[in-house]
Parts: C-alpha cells; sequence; structure tokens
C-alpha cells in the first residue's frame, strides 16, 4: 500500500467525527502489495468504495441501501457520525435505505411506491 494513498486516507478521515477501523481492513493487503476484493466481503468492498468516494470529494453523494451489509457497529457509526458529518461539510447526501431505526437522522424523508418518489409535505 502506497504511502500517499495511506496518508490521503489519513487527511480524508482527520475530518470525521471520529476514526474509523480502517487500519486493520487494509493490513488484509497481501506482501506482493497488490489489492484483490477477491478475497473482501460485500461490507468491506463497499467500505472501500466509500473511501474511494471520500478522496474524490463530491459535493453529492449517494448511498442506496449502503449500510445493508454492513455490521451494527459500522451502520451506526455511518447513519450516526459520518453522514451528519458529510452534511456539516455542505455535502448534499440521498440515502436510501429501508432501515427505519435511523430515519430521524433524515432532514427530509420521502418514500416510493411501485418505483415512484413520493415526496413528503415535511
Amino acid at each position: 500500500m502506497s504511502h500517499k494513498f495511506v496518508g490521503q486516507v489519513e487527511k480524508i478521515f482527520q475530518n470525521l467525527p471520529k476514526p474509523l477501523e480502517w487500519r486493520s481492513f487494509f493490513n488484509q493487503v497481501p506482501h506482493s502489495r497488490k489489492f484483490s476484493t477477491i478475497r473482501l466481503s460485500t461490507g468491506q468492498r463497499k467500505r472501500l468504495a466509500l473511501i474511494i468516494a471520500l478522496m474524490e470529494d463530491k459535493p453529492i453523494y449517494v448511498f442506496d441501501e449502503w449500510a445493508a451489509d454492513q455490521d451494527p457497529h459500522f451502520r451506526k457509526y455511518f447513519y450516526e457520525s459520518l453522514l451528519p458529518s458529510l452534511k456539516d461539510q455542505g455535502k448534499l447526501i440521498i440515502a436510501v435505505s429501508h432501515d427505519d431505526r435511523y430515519f430521524h437522522i433524515a432532514d427530509q424523508e420521502n418514500h416510493s411506491q411501485d418505483f415512484f418518489l413520493c415526496l413528503s409535505s415535511q
């Protein structure tokens, strides 16, 4: 793993409310320094994609059932720490989720039925 890449990742996570447990994630990289997603779980692949998305520093993020394959600890971190932190940075976040335990975090809640978006009147 290049030190430049790790440095970029560290810089991203300095601005987040509490550190992600990403170091152990990168320790899975073989000694050949080549990264293969074959050995990663779906949740780990999503975390890697999240790191790449954060490195791109876009103004809009779309997360479609992103937390569905995460362990409970990381799911809670995603909804209660990461998304509010991105919002505080002025990012627009569109998060699709069936997990109603975290609906209260949204500024605006919309529902879809039969593939049509139903906008709430809030």
